[in-house]
């Protein structure tokens, strides 16, 4: 090819990779179809003579979580795409560190009422938080006469926060600043003062009105208690599931699956259908580790 002087030499084409700059596009009159963009590459030949490749399967992109079920795209469920893909293993791998085999040594270590303080910041540190130790529920039921399920967390798991006898269930959620009361002032009587009803204070042989383990208060499963929330001692039972919003004073029961707010706390609406609290309550999930939980969920939709 001759140059003038002064004219740009073009630049060089790979012949496999690269598409040649002179490729015509479809010329009238032909099949319609453009022209490959490497002609020395085709392998077949239309009937007008135009260069064309192969034609290949064209396969429809797969949507953001599906999956691929004997060549039909599914999708998945959003618990699936939401999920890290080891997170059972990790779940199972953290129940696995909740128990530490020094256990039986802090239990004796709380013993010492100065030493009580480490003795926690060594259970949730041995064994995974709060939220996982084990040897710490164990310590709260010994020595303080609280029972807390398994997964629960929050103001629950603060020594003197729950009376003696009160029983938590597992997987609760508890803001900050919880405040229980089992018995009040006796209003029926003459004088208020607990120098005339409490035995702590030095000078009465007994309590004169029943204790704290007299009326106990029992808090279900998947509870969720909001900040700042009072519970007096007309409330004997929280529901499973029950929502407790921020600020509320309850003076009353409150039933599976609903959410109360307000001074005194009242029902808003209750959370669920009846047809997915059925589901729940008889399959008592909050009986199975979480690892069991994210590979076979009791009910859809667990992650939105």
């Amino acid at each position: 090819m001759n140059l003038r002087r002064g004219q740009a030499r073009p630049a060089p084409v790979d012949s496999l990779t690269e598409d040649p700059p002179w490729v015509p596009g479809p010329r009238a009159g032909t099949s319609g179809r453009p022209a490959p963009a490497n002609p020395r590459r085709a392998d077949l030949a239309s009937l007008d003579g135009d260069l064309i490749a192969p034609a290949a399967e064209v396969r429809p992109a797969m949507e953001p979580g599906s999956v691929e079920t004997g060549g039909d795209m599914v999708p998945r469920s959003p618990e699936a795409v939401a999920w890290q893909a080891d997170a059972p293993d990790r779940a199972r791998a953290r129940d696995a560190r909740s128990r530490s085999p020094l256990g039986p040594l802090l239990l004796r270590l709380y013993r010492v009422r100065r030493m009580r303080r480490l003795t926690r910041r060594l259970c949730e540190r041995l064994e995974g938080g709060g939220m996982y130790s084990a040897t710490w529920r164990e310590i709260l039921r010994e020595r303080h006469g609280v029972e807390v399920g398994r997964y629960s967390y929050g103001a629950i798991l603060e020594p003197g926060v729950l009376p003696p006898g009160t029983v938590v269930g597992g997987y609760c959620s508890v803001g900050a600043q919880l405040v229980v009361r089992r018995r009040d002032h006796p209003t029926d009587r003459p004088v208020l003062h607990p120098f005339f009803y409490n035995s702590r204070l030095g000078f009465l042989s007994r309590d004169t009105i029943p204790a704290d383990a007299d009326n106990p208060l029992t808090i279900g499963h998947d509870v969720w208690i909001g900040d700042r929330v009072t519970i007096l001692s007309g409330c004997k039972r929280i529901g499973n599931g029950a929502v407790i919003a921020a600020g509320a004073v309850v003076t009353k029961d409150v039933a599976p699956y609903t959410i109360v707010a307000g001074v005194p706390a009242r029902p808003l609406r209750k959370r669920l259908d009846d047809e997915t609290i059925a589901r729940l309550e008889n399959s008592r999930w909050w009986e199975e580790p979480l690892s069991e939980l994210i590979e076979r969920p009791p009910v859809s939709g667990l992650l939105g």
